[in-house]
């Protein structure tokens, strides 16, 4: 249950990450 609830933080955070990443390479 711990590993889920940790799993799912992470692929959230990865997410928005990549994003942002995306966001930045383009905007520049």
């Amino acid at each position: 249950m711990l590993y889920a609830i940790f799993t799912t933080i992470i692929n959230a955070h990865l997410k928005y990450a990549r994003s942002n990443f995306m966001r930045t390479t383009f905007s520049t």
